[in-house]
């Protein structure tokens, strides 16, 4: 099977955010696993984590062995990177700070599992205090961030660590007392229909509600399908049920006031499934049309390939997605039911998708790698944009966003 090269390093006795860290290669990889996103669209983020297996033979990875070369710096936040090269091109995979490095000793074979988490971890543990004012939902993330001595200033990218989109949420004013910085972040993003999450290069990226309806997040950067042509997948569970349906949604602001929207039809039919938003820190108006929105996706049954399975074999193209794929990203998955009945003009199933969760299972001990994803239905609506060819037309095929 064809590889691509694997750099798997760490910041071995650097503070876990320092601002120029050396990089040391840790040696004898036998495996590893990557799970980034979260489950369905409706779920917050959660915190990329990475489970590593090492060769230790010597005592190389037991913390306080003083004769190993790493003594004494194998310790909990040590930051850990992990990125591939194929073709010249290095791809990010996972930025990390590590939790444990707890040694196994077996008869005959000594290694570690070195478990770790990315900065979602971190920002859960910082508190907020004080009173933050009624500002737009892109600045709050700024500020939070600013807060807790997040690395970077303002919106800036610095070192990687930060990629803040525009909001078009105006925040209420909130006073907060110990509140987890990331507990207050997912609330932003809930009042805004948002997403925050950390990127395969360890940045914070903060993507609101309007970009996910305009260019990249309305392209399709991948087709995954059953014929020649299309990158090829294994394993599609899907699922076409009441679990996904919500016909009554309450949100709930910050203030007290409760909004709720119904459609009478799919109550009648398929009895009442609520879904809440509490809290949200925006005016009653706007919980109105987040509610509105939010109903119209989901009051009724739809056809939802929600995983899918990668195997990347021999094929350049195949890999590439595998390593360059990021959360949010939309693509294309097709599938053709009949396609034995009629293999010349099989019926065509297509579904326009964001990838909602990222989970990597490598070993190199038995030469695999596995690349499941999970995925939410892309909204496929065509939303007003200004300044663009088609979509900056005020006409029947483009609607208004909230």
């Amino acid at each position: 099977m064809l590889l691509p090269t694997i750099l798997i390093d760490a910041s071995l006795g650097y503070y876990p955010l320092h601002a120029a860290p050396v990089f040391t290669t840790l040696p004898g990889v036998r495996a590893f696993e990557i799970v980034r996103g979260r489950n369905t669209e409706y779920d917050m983020f959660q915190g990329g984590t990475l489970s590593l297996v090492l060769s230790s033979e010597d005592g190389l990875y037991v913390p306080q062995y003083s004769a190993s070369q790493f003594y004494p710096n194998l310790k909990p936040m040590v930051l850990i990177r992990i990125r591939a090269v194929l073709s010249g091109t290095t791809y990010p995979m996972i930025v990390v700070f590590a939790d444990d490095w707890p040694p196994q000793w077996i008869p005959g074979d000594e290694f570690a599992i070195v478990t770790a988490t990315d900065a979602i971890g971190i920002l859960r543990g910082r508190k907020l205090s004080g009173t933050y004012p009624t500002e737009m939902s892109d600045d709050r993330v700024v500020r939070v961030l600013d807060a807790v001595g997040w690395p970077g200033t303002g919106f800036h990218n610095h070192a990687g660590w930060r990629s803040i989109g525009v909001g078009i949420t105006t925040l209420d004013a909130v006073t907060l007392d110990k509140v987890s910085a990331m507990e207050h972040l997912e609330l932003v993003a809930r009042s805004e229909t948002a997403r925050i999450f950390v990127d395969a290069s360890g940045a914070v990226k903060f993507v609101g509600r309007h970009a996910l309806m305009s260019s990249p997040y309305i392209d399709s950067q991948a087709t995954y399908g059953d014929i020649s042509g299309e990158l090829p997948y294994s394993n599609p569970v899907a699922s076409y049920g009441k679990s996904g349906i919500y016909n009554e949604v309450i949100v709930t602001t910050a203030s007290g006031t409760a909004v709720t929207k119904t459609d009478t039809d799919s109550i009648a039919y398929y009895t009442t499934k609520t879904l809440t938003r509490s809290n949200v820190l925006c005016p009653a108006s706007e919980a109105a049309a987040m509610a509105q929105f939010l109903l119209l996706r989901r009051m009724q049954p739809q056809l939802r390939i929600n995983n899918l399975t990668f195997h990347p074999d021999q094929e350049i193209l195949e890999w590439q997605d595998v390593l360059q794929r990021e959360l949010s990203d939309r693509c294309t998955i097709r599938r053709r039911p009949d396609k034995g009945l009629h293999p010349t003009n099989p019926t065509l199933l297509e579904q326009e998708s964001h990838i909602e969760g990222i989970r990597h299972s490598v070993s190199f001990v038995r030469d695999t790698w596995n690349c499941e994803r999970s995925f939410s239905l892309a909204d496929t609506s065509n939303y007003l944009v200004l300044g663009h060819a088609t979509r900056g037309m005020i006409d029947s095929t483009n609607r208004l966003a909230y």
